[in-house]
């Protein structure tokens, strides 16, 4: 009898020490580098007991912690969680995970998520129209990861031309270009952007720029008048 009643104690101390075991620093499992549209799993597992609530989060690019929601979570066993999801652009960040019990909580390590993606359509920012003689800018921007080398063009207004020729007039690997020139009446005709990265290639819409001659009016003299 009292040995069984020995037994019975040491077995409910050692419940009671299982029990009060907060979580151990949570493992986050990712990819550190994806595409945009392929299909990623984000998993987080961790020992404790009782067993944790886990909850996976991401920096976004404001820095601000946005939780994600458990309608986004698969179906978990006991102190896991997952996360598969098509990855887009937006999803870029850096991600941690969070065990939470009675007996503590405990943050993984955050990891950083790159997602590559070809350009957007880049935006062409132009006068439409100009004087002779007078300093303008061209402007191209656009978003893509890796960033685009971003190339400006005008097409060749020769009228004789039966296929466009397209003249590179300035080009830089940055996500923004900017031409600054002084206008002669050879700058006249239509100007689009190029943007390319290792994903792919995207133009911007054309856009015309009408350039108007500077031209010198001289007042002649009336009857009677020197000439000067």
């Amino acid at each position: 009898m009292f040995v069984l009643i020995w037994a019975t104690l040491l077995f409910s101390v050692r419940v009671s020490d299982a029990e009060t075991d907060p979580p151990t620093e949570p493992i986050l499992s990712m990819s550190s580098e994806v595409t945009e549209g392929q299909t990623i799993t984000i998993s987080c597992t961790v020992e404790s007991f009782p067993q944790s609530t886990l909850t996976l989060m991401k920096i976004n690019t404001n820095n601000q912690v946005e939780i994600i929601p458990e309608n986004n979570l698969n179906p978990r066993p006991i102190n896991s969680i997952s996360h598969t999801f098509t990855v887009t652009s937006a999803d870029a960040g850096w991600y941690f995970c969070r065990a939470q019990n009675t007996e503590g909580s405990k943050y993984s390590k955050q990891k950083k998520l790159v997602v590559k993606y070809p350009p957007t359509e880049p935006k062409l920012s132009m006068s439409s129209e100009v004087t002779e003689g007078q300093t303008i800018t061209i402007s191209c921007t656009v978003e893509s990861f890796p960033q685009s080398t971003l190339t400006l063009m005008k097409i060749n207004t020769n009228p004789q031309s039966l296929k466009s020729t397209e003249n590179n007039i300035y080009s830089r690997p940055i996500n923004s270009l900017y031409h600054t020139f002084t206008v002669t009446s050879s700058d006249a005709g239509w100007y689009f952007c190029c943007a390319q990265n290792t994903e792919g290639s995207k133009d911007s819409k054309k856009k015309e720029l009408v350039v108007k001659s500077s031209v010198l009016v001289q007042i002649c003299p009336g009857p009677g008048e020197d000439q000067k």
